[in-house]
């Protein structure tokens, strides 16, 4: 998972910008000043999540032979970020099976 630092950031960045309904990419100061002081009560399950995300990607990749060992182009290509971006909602779903990952997030 080396090469997947970055995408994990993104990921949990668009949870976050999901779960505030914010637009654009940038957060409101006061807003990200909570979550930041915070992030040791919340960051684990949205981690979980978007690592779950990134492997069922990998999976799917593998599975349909669109994947050629080379996880640089693998994280490169705007396919598997699309997927990555549909996957992450059903890793999410799938974790609100076993309690909300956003439980812990400041309001």
């Amino acid at each position: 998972m080396g090469y997947s630092s970055f995408h994990i950031v993104w990921l949990i960045g668009n949870l976050l910008r999901e779960r505030y309904e914010l637009e654009g990419f940038l957060f409101p100061s006061d807003r990200a000043s909570a979550i930041a002081e915070q992030i040791d009560e919340w960051f684990s399950p949205l981690y979980t999540v978007a690592v779950t995300s990134i492997r069922n990607t990998l999976r799917q990749a593998r599975d349909s032979h669109n994947f050629t060992g080379n996880h640089k182009e693998f994280f490169r290509s705007a396919a598997s970020y699309r997927l990555m971006e549909s996957n992450l909602q059903g890793a999410f779903r799938m974790a609100r099976d076993f309690g909300d990952p956003f439980a812990n997030l400041p309001p």
